[in-house]
């Protein structure tokens, strides 16, 4: 058996749903011919000796969920463990890090529950924390020590995150006012309107959000 996992992971780079069901064109419906078959796979067992699949944090965005489903395949047919994924899903790399230290409400940024801590999630890949939030890993792996999640390592590629204006409207903005779009603070409204050169938000629909 495996012990209950003492830490938990974040794997970033740019810091998990169940493979079973994806098609494939093997005939014992895995991605390896060499998979280990899921009756012979095994569980995590805790401190307090319960027995849990390696369970996955899936962030919202597309790259984890890709990279993931990668990493959740290599764990069951290659490692040999029963998988699942949290079905809590993380708003930001911020939650991730309360997730799997394990806090009962992890999802509310104003209270994250962890003073009431069990560990149900064991991994999040793909996650942006060194973009948003290695002060708030600092800060849980100085208080938590070991019960605290840890970084797992690059996932070999690069990213970034930004704010970026199409070009129709930077055109117009540059053509007709003289206004830089592209500069953060000529979007002070205090003393200019950058939002005559944008769509209304009441005209938006739920796929463009």
């Amino acid at each position: 058996m495996v012990g209950a996992l003492a830490m938990s992971v974040l794997f970033a780079a740019l810091l998990v749903p169940a493979v079973a069901e994806h098609a494939n064109g093997l005939p014992n419906g895995t991605c390896f011919s060499n998979a280990i078959p899921e009756a012979d796979r095994k569980n995590l067992t805790t401190a307090q000796q319960e027995s849990i699949p390696f369970t996955f944090l899936l962030a919202s965005w597309t790259s984890a969920q890709v990279t993931s489903s990668v990493i959740e395949i290599l764990a069951s047919e290659i490692m040999g463990y029963n998988v699942a994924v949290d079905p809590q899903v993380p708003a930001s790399s911020v939650d991730g890090i309360y997730a799997l230290l394990g806090c009962s409400t992890w999802w509310n940024g104003t209270s994250r529950g962890c003073e009431d801590r069990k560990i149900k999630a064991h991994v999040m890949v793909d996650s942006w924390y060194r973009l948003c939030c290695t002060h708030n890993l600092q800060e849980v792996q100085e208080k938590y020590k070991e019960e605290a999640p840890r970084h797992g390592g690059n996932m070999g590629y690069l990213g970034d995150a930004g704010a970026y204006v199409s070009e129709a409207p930077r055109v117009s903005a540059k053509n007709t006012s003289g206004l830089a779009l592209e500069y953060y603070q000529s979007h002070d409204a205090n003393w200019f309107t950058p939002s005559q050169y944008f769509s209304s938000l009441s005209t938006a629909t739920w796929h463009e959000t």
